[in-house]
């Protein structure tokens, strides 16, 4: 593999820690942006805090970073109104691009499955799976889209290769990112068995039985360099999952097995974790106190609210991956042990005790 110089934009995301990881140890020279401090950077990071909607910021955080030939944009921002969301999303590019003085040879965008379903709230009802990368647009605004259109203008005149990835849900380790699935269960499965209460499952009766997959932070991380440094792959988007697929009702067996809780059985309504933790914040610091575990906030640690729109999809989600098994991109990742491997990551971490179910 190649390599040159990386500028991660979300670098304390769950895909910016891992891309740091890996280009890191693959002997590339690493920039990360990022709003807040982390202290769970690899070393090797040169760590920028830098707020992309701050244009002014942006001119003073980039000014000197005039060797950057790889751009790995990997964040974004929720106003929770879609509108707002994509004008403040692509003015956060702009920003980061307007201000950048090196001349870039690739640009790899991040973003989602949202490409095809839709925003939270008005996901598409009758959606045709497997989602295949041919798949048009869906209509009506969405930031995904917004950030698109961005980077294929810039492409043009300022003469780089771009390349999208789209993940479904994402599994990794990164306490910094609230959209994190695999550390809102492991939080889940921590109260449930401290407080001696059933292991729920956390979403509605069509995500329990029907077939799912989902993204490694680290699976995703390897594919968004594979397409930015493989000429053939250059200037084209691609659906980015684990390849496997797999039922809830399976996979929740599994993690309540890690976490060595017995499985209550499903009445086919959700357990929704935003209701959950409401009263749960006391019980957190006592969790946190007992075990010596690094000090977090139960309500900012995970977006409750997305665990809840993850759970209650009423959909099936499954990607093809067509694209890039034909380009060769082979690699896999079974999701069961992605959920594993990020909860043993959350225990080294001190996020979460390491009691029973500790796989390192």
């Amino acid at each position: 593999m190649s390599s040159g110089t990386a500028l991660i934009a979300g670098v304390t995301g769950v895909v910016g820690i891992s891309l740091a990881r890996r280009l890191v140890s693959t002997d590339w020279k690493v920039y990360g942006l990022s709003r807040r401090q982390s202290d769970f950077l690899p070393g090797g990071v040169n760590h920028i805090l830098c707020d992309l909607q701050d244009a002014s910021k942006c001119a003073d955080g980039l000014k000197t970073l005039k060797d950057v030939t790889h751009v790995f944009y990997t964040t974004w921002v929720s106003t929770m109104d879609p509108e707002k969301d994509c004008d403040v999303n692509r003015s956060m590019l702009a920003n980061l691009m307007d201000n950048l003085p090196s001349k870039i040879k690739h640009f790899a965008l991040l973003t989602g499955a949202k490409h095809y379903i839709g925003n939270f709230g008005d996901v598409i009802g009758d959606i045709v799976t497997p989602i295949k990368e041919t798949m048009e647009r869906r209509p009506g605004r969405n930031f995904y889209h917004d950030l698109e259109d961005e980077v294929f203008g810039r492409a043009k005149t300022e003469n780089f290769t771009w390349s999208v990835a789209r993940p479904m849900a994402i599994v990794g380790f990164a306490p910094n990112t609230t959209m994190n699935i695999a550390t809102g269960l492991a939080i889940y499965a921590t109260l449930c068995k401290e407080m001696n209460l059933p292991f729920q499952f956390f979403g509605g009766e069509k995500m329990f039985n029907c077939l799912s997959d989902l993204s490694d932070a680290e699976q995703v991380a390897d594919h968004m360099i594979w397409e930015s440094t493989e000429p053939k792959a250059a200037n084209q988007g691609y659906n980015v999952v684990n390849g496997d697929v797999f039922r809830w009702k399976q996979m929740w067996a599994a993690i309540a097995k890690y976490f060595n809780l017995e499985v209550p059985e499903y009445n086919g309504e959700a357990a929704s974790l935003t209701a959950f933790m409401d009263d749960k914040t006391d019980a957190w610091e006592t969790i946190v106190k007992k075990y010596g575990l690094y000090k977090t906030d139960l309500q900012k640690i995970c977006a409750w609210w997305f665990m809840d729109v993850v759970g209650m999809l009423p959909i099936e989600v499954v990607m093809d991956m067509a694209n890039s098994r034909e380009l060769g991109f082979l690699k896999y990742q079974n999701t069961e042990k992605s959920f594993f491997k990020t909860f043993d990551y959350l225990k080294e971490a001190n996020i979460i005790p390491k009691g029973d179910g500790n796989r390192l």
